[in-house]
């Protein structure tokens, strides 16, 4: 996914190195990423893609905090991110009851797609 900020597109990066980048800066309590707001971890997913790619982070707290100003947390880009984000932090859940609670939030976050139906009432999958 790409997000675009000030007229440029960046690609955020999860995984344990922004985890643990979020949890070092951020220090939420119990280390739980999961408390952290989206502004935090957006700011710390397009600064950890940028250190992987061997740059200093080009975006401040303050461009991500102006950027989610003038789109709205519940615009379809941060809500395409947090979709992005809950099923990166899947992947580290210790059991089957942790992973559905994930999986209900990214069904409430994303929209359904309607399938078309034909008139004989079959789908047609478009």
């Amino acid at each position: 996914m790409k997000i675009t900020i000030k007229g440029k597109d960046y690609e955020p990066k999860f995984g344990i190195g922004f985890m643990e980048r979020a949890i070092k800066e951020d220090q939420p309590e119990g280390q739980d990423i999961m408390q952290l707001p989206t502004q935090r971890l957006m700011y710390h997913a397009l600064a950890y893609a940028d250190e992987r790619n061997g740059i200093e982070p080009q975006l401040t707290k303050f461009d991500i905090f102006d950027y989610l100003d003038e789109v709205g947390l519940s615009s379809a880009p941060v809500k395409q991110f947090q979709v992005e984000f809950f099923k990166s932090m899947r992947v580290h859940l210790p059991d089957d009851k942790s992973r559905k609670a994930i999986d209900e939030v990214v069904k409430a976050l994303t929209p359904e797609q309607k399938k078309k139906v034909s008139k004989t009432g079959k789908k047609t999958g478009k």
